[in-house]
């Protein structure tokens, strides 16, 4: 398949050997941005047309859905502090402050990406996961 420009027709700048790379390897590797994939596969040509085959495969630059891993000791303390607090009342809900502890990082540079087709972000493969972040509440005194 050629490409159609101004002034004629031009030759693609990839084989399809190459495209299939392109596509492999973010396939494997989705969290690789496009100069890093044109590194990976020595390829000769500019990092714009690395994306516009990405495109042209379907596939989108995106920052990826971000999951907490739970343990199965979280799950259970979820579970134990529902059953816990299940049957209390609103004026009760109304008192309690939730709040969320944070975990920064000065190791991580921007926002994390990931190449993707459209309709995948909940697949495993696209998820980045997390260590869970530890949430607390303050509950009112018992009457």
């Amino acid at each position: 398949m050629e490409d159609r420009r101004k002034g004629g027709n031009h030759p693609r700048a990839t084989t399809e050997e190459e495209d299939q790379s392109i596509v492999h390897i973010c396939e494997t590797n989705p969290h690789l941005n496009a100069q890093e994939i044109k590194e990976r596969l020595n390829i000769q040509a500019s990092v714009k047309l690395v994306r516009k085959r990405l495109h042209e495969a379907g596939f989108h630059h995106r920052i990826p859905a971000i999951k907490d891993i739970l343990t199965q000791r979280h799950k259970e303390q979820r579970f134990e502090f529902a059953e816990e607090y299940q049957d209390k009342e609103l004026d009760f809900w109304g008192r309690v402050v939730f709040s969320e502890e944070k975990t920064f990082s000065s190791a991580a540079h921007g926002k994390l990406h990931c190449w993707r087709r459209n309709g995948t972000r909940s697949s495993p493969q696209w998820i980045r996961f997390r260590p869970n972040n530890f949430w607390s509440l303050s509950l009112p005194a018992e009457k």
